[in-house]
């Protein structure tokens, strides 16, 4: 990933893959050779000031589909909303994967995983709190909580927990994250863990 920030404005790019190995199987359960599935997310992002107190953000992202010797991709885009109330409240809203479906050469078609978030933030000396919405067009609703503790502006440690509709799969410890982040100069190291 790269930013590069300018007056009132930022403009971004990242690459993200996956990659995984599986193999083939016959019906009586031989294997019968190996097949890769690849997902490769190449994005160009922008944001900017449309007042003092919002910022607007557009993401353009081409997307590459392969399983085993099927390939496809398309092009989807993200957009959001920054709102700052005041010095510490503050309100979001980010529309994900906007855009046609996506074509398989046997004919199917799967359109892109539309994602609603509303999300809202309270910001005091050393602590952050955030909770968001999540709401799929087809899917399971979420809400999460979460919360940094900031220490000597050195050292960050973050928290919190995803609850999902119709309950967590896992048990209770299915919604829990936790991470850390350090402040170096201009460098931080962030760490988050997160059950799948």
């Amino acid at each position: 990933a790269a930013v590069i920030p300018m007056t009132n404005r930022v403009i971004g790019m990242n690459f993200n893959t996956m990659y995984t190995e599986d193999t083939v199987h016959h019906i009586n359960g031989n294997k019968t050779g190996n097949f890769m599935d690849i997902n490769s997310v190449v994005s160009l992002a922008y944001s900017g000031n449309l007042t003092d107190n919002t910022w607007f953000g557009l993401s353009m992202k081409t997307v590459y589909i392969q399983i085993a010797s099927e390939k496809t991709g398309g092009l989807i885009f993200d957009t959001g909303l920054l709102h700052r109330i005041n010095d510490k409240i503050s309100l979001g809203l980010n529309i994900q994967n906007i855009g046609d479906k996506i074509q398989y050469p046997d004919d199917d078609s799967v359109p892109p995983a539309t994602n609603i978030k509303l999300g809202a933030g309270y910001k005091t000396t050393g602590l952050l709190v955030a909770t968001d919405v999540n709401i799929p067009i087809k899917g399971r609703k979420t809400v999460s909580i979460g919360a940094e503790h900031r220490i000597k502006q050195i050292f960050m440690l973050r928290y919190g927990y995803k609850f999902k509709e119709d309950g967590n799969e896992l048990g209770s410890f299915d919604g829990v994250s936790v991470g850390f982040g350090l402040l170096i100069r201009k460098y931080t190291f962030d760490y988050a863990f997160s059950p799948f």
